[in-house]
């Protein structure tokens, strides 16, 4: 870690702690190495250390903490505002509604993964997709296009279908 990263951290620390302790008493949840703390969440020296790419030059590197430091607090500022704001069993059904979802295509690949062969047998698959309808909608169409019926005895038919043709 290079000297203006300790000098911007322990400045955050200081400043910060500042404002813990009077804010919170002197918690003493707070870990040893936090650098700064809002709530119960905490950042840690050893967190940003790991946020930091090796090899940058002492300025990015600075930046980079900076900005990790101002985007952590942000975040974690707007989140408990925003909290208070919207419906948090709402949020808290979404969310496990969501991680289901992600139980369930991860089981999915999984047993995938383990199929011996890899080959499914027609049944199984048509059962399959009867079963789960919901798995195989689309996000946008596979086709786009426009279907056009037209008389037979239309004047200019044969330069209609060309130009059909010309657009498929």
């Amino acid at each position: 870690m290079t000297l203006d990263i300790l000098k911007l951290t322990a400045a955050t620390a200081c400043a910060l702690s500042i404002m813990t302790a009077c804010s919170r008493g002197g918690d003493a949840s707070v870990p040893a190495d936090a650098l700064v703390s809002i709530g119960e969440a905490s950042l840690t020296r050893t967190e940003l250390n790991t946020k930091i790419p090796a090899g940058l030059s002492p300025a990015d590197s600075t930046a980079v903490a900076r900005a990790y430091i101002r985007s952590w607090i942000d975040a974690r500022l707007i989140a408990g505002v925003a909290s208070a704001e919207v419906d948090m069993d709402e949020i808290n059904r979404l969310t496990e509604e969501y991680r289901n979802e992600l139980i369930m295509a991860q089981y999915r690949r999984t047993m995938a993964r383990q199929a011996s062969d890899g080959d499914f047998a027609e049944d199984s698959l048509r059962a399959y997709y009867e079963t789960h309808p919901e798995d195989f909608v689309l996000e946008r169409p596979m086709l786009k296009g426009l279907y056009l019926k037209i008389p037979d005895d239309t004047p200019n038919l044969s330069t209609i279908r060309k130009i059909g043709r010309a657009h498929v």
